[in-house]
């Protein structure tokens, strides 16, 4: 029992390197040969565990043979374009100007019904509003409107806003954030002091924000206390 718990822990702790390996990518994101890559690292990671008599080595192996040959594909297709499109195929225009490709349709064996499903799932119940869908390689639909009915930005009307990024998280649960401490210039002494204005001490608070205008935002654990907000920094003081 020690012994196959040892092994499946052993199996677990490579195949999490393997994927580590692969790069932060979501199963939808993936290659095609990535996804063969993942199909057969899982049959290869559950053979020594079907049985104790299968050398554990016969699995390890396999693996990282395979990482390895990823590796070197990855390499080749970043340094080769012509070579990337072959293996990881090429984005192709479903829909141009509200008019959808038939024959691209017919390639890449896209049915109307998939594409106008995808569609509605972009926010786009109208095929007349899109000016192009295209289906990159990873198999991902990217939809993009026509300009007449694309959002209105500020710089369709003059508007200069002021500058905006996402919120820095400061404490999460009770624990301060100290690398987002670090990247936002901001000391601890001047987290305590902010905290000490607020009334609260850290293993209180649910989560601590601030914005790019210099907004802290704070909610304790405590479900019945309000969310406090607090104008902290100024725009000069915002470097992140």
């Amino acid at each position: 029992m020690l012994t196959a718990f040892i092994r499946a822990a052993i199996i677990y702790l490579v195949v999490i390197v393997v994927f580590r390996a692969m790069g932060k990518r979501q199963v939808g994101q993936i290659q095609p040969y990535e996804l063969i890559l993942v199909i057969m690292v899982a049959d290869f990671a559950s053979s020594p565990l079907e049985g104790s008599g299968t050398p554990l080595i016969n699995g390890i192996l396999p693996i990282f043979a395979l990482v390895l040959i990823n590796s070197i594909i990855t390499i080749i297709t970043y340094k080769s374009q012509k070579l990337k499109s072959i293996v990881n195929g090429k984005p192709t225009v479903l829909v141009h100007n509200g008019k959808i490709d038939v024959n691209e349709m017919k390639k890449q064996a896209f049915s109307v019904s998939d594409l106008l499903e995808e569609l509605r799932l972009g926010g786009f119940s109208d095929i007349t509003g899109v000016g192009c869908a295209i289906l990159e390689s990873s198999g991902k639909l990217s939809i993009f409107p026509i300009s007449q009915k694309r959002p209105l930005s500020p710089k369709d009307v003059n508007i200069k806003p002021d500058y905006e990024t996402v919120d820095l998280t400061l404490i999460v649960d009770g624990k301060v954030q100290r690398n987002n401490l670090s990247f936002g210039k901001v000391s601890e002494s001047w987290l305590m002091g902010l905290l000490k204005d607020f009334g609260a001490k850290p293993d209180e608070i649910l989560l601590l924000t601030l914005t790019s205008s210099g907004v802290a935002h704070m909610q304790k654990k405590d479900a019945s206390e309000p969310i406090t907000q607090k104008k902290v920094l100024s725009p000069s003081e915002v470097v992140w």
